[in-house]
């Protein structure tokens, strides 16, 4: 098997038009991709990743010693920070508060949902209207939690198989629900879930992590986690239920 193509050589058939960091960004894309499909995508080859763009950056003189800490910053939100899908989060928060909000029935909820409804098929097909919902459907997906929820409840129904999210303590997770993936399914399934923005390439080493067999191969890392989270929810359920307790 060929070794994964050198910047130069996947830059002078993808990124002739491209901006410099938006190229840099789509080729740590392909890398991650190449890389999962071999079955070969882990921590250092991660981090070889963003060593290598970390090089190429210093070698155009984009990364320096004197860079300002918001250049900084804008660098490294621009090259690896996971991508956000506005249409898909639309879909998802509407969805969420039509099916599976405690509130569903409230006028507000419904009205919510309603106006993301809108607003999506307005991305797809009316650019114009979309910026007229901008501000409104802008702030209810800004809302970091009620995304969180949505695509978590996503997951649960059935609708994806894995989503990328966003933990309240700024960290980054994939959540699988109960799915499991075998090694062969899994490049496939990662994919499909980054070309729809429920996943961003640097989720895969995440969801990778996320279904490595453990016990010898009887079960998964995220099957022995949900598995440790129920256990603890009942522990604490049991301090205040004697029928709990008495299990």
């Amino acid at each position: 098997m060929t070794e994964p193509e050198s910047y130069s050589q996947w830059s002078n058939k993808n990124a002739l038009d491209k901006d410099p960091i938006e190229a840099l960004r789509t080729y740590t894309d392909y890398l991650r991709t190449e890389y999962l499909n071999r079955g070969e995508l882990n921590e250092q080859v991660e981090q070889d990743i963003q060593s290598g763009i970390e090089e190429k950056l210093r070698s155009t003189g984009t990364l320096r010693d004197d860079n300002t800490e918001e250049e900084l910053a804008d660098l490294n939100t621009r090259l690896f920070a996971p991508k956000q899908n506005r249409l898909l989060d639309a879909d998802l928060v509407s969805s969420y508060l039509a099916m599976d909000d405690p509130d569903a029935d409230e006028p507000s909820t419904k009205e919510n949902a309603a106006l993301l409804r809108k607003y999506a098929s307005s991305l797809k097909f009316n650019p114009e209207g979309a910026a007229e919902l901008e501000n409104a459907a802008g702030a209810l997906l800004q809302d970091a939690d009620l995304v969180r929820k949505a695509r978590e409840s996503a997951v649960d129904r059935g609708d994806l198989q894995a989503v990328g999210i966003d933990n309240k303590d700024g960290g980054r997770d994939v959540y699988t629900g109960s799915n499991t993936f075998s090694d062969e399914d899994l490049p496939l399934v990662a994919s499909s879930l980054a070309t729809n923005g429920a996943l961003d390439t640097s989720d895969f080493l995440r969801l990778k992590n996320k279904m490595r067999r453990v016990h010898g191969g009887k079960a998964t890392a995220n099957e022995e986690e949900r598995l440790q989270e129920f256990n603890n929810a009942l522990e604490v359920l049991s301090k205040t239920d004697l029928n709990v307790a008495n299990i």
